[in-house]
């Protein structure tokens, strides 16, 4: 189960992901935890709590993976393959996540489907086969092409 930043659009009506914060994920999580038997569980790490700072994003994973997740989802590419390998070298497993990231929408093409033209469709290729040398055991591959996927 990948217990999503997401939730705060569904349940506090969040107008994008961004919002989301450490602590709100890990009640989310903890709910999921809560009323599971045998699922994987992966959380979702929210916005602001990777990407600037390494040693911070090790210490918010670890907090997922102690609640009781036996995983974290990062979004995005080769900006995020240094963290992966540290991640996945301390022994916490790691889902990727290219394609539509919504997380960062307004940056690239927004929301729409991805890897549309030529150049998009190599650079979700590359950007896949990065993180699965990264570490990262699957991918959310969100809104692209069913070519590229």
């Amino acid at each position: 189960m990948l217990v999503g930043d997401s939730a705060g659009m569904v349940m506090l009506g969040y107008p994008s992901t961004i919002s989301v914060t450490m602590e709100e994920m890990m009640v989310y999580c903890r709910s999921v935890i809560n009323g599971s038997k045998n699922a994987l569980i992966i959380a979702d790490m929210p916005f602001g709590s990777y990407q600037f700072d390494q040693s911070l994003a090790c210490l918010n994973a670890t907090k997922f993976i102690k609640l009781g997740c036996h995983a974290v989802k990062l979004e995005g590419g080769i900006e995020v393959v240094p963290l992966i390998k540290k991640l996945t070298e301390y022994g916490i497993p790691v889902m990727g996540h290219i394609g539509l990231k919504p997380q960062t929408s307004l940056l690239w093409e927004g929301y729409r489907v991805q890897g549309r033209t030529t150049d998009s469709a190599i650079s979700l290729h590359h950007q896949a086969k990065e993180l699965e040398k990264a570490g990262a055991f699957s991918l959310v591959i969100e809104l692209v092409t069913s070519q590229v996927s």
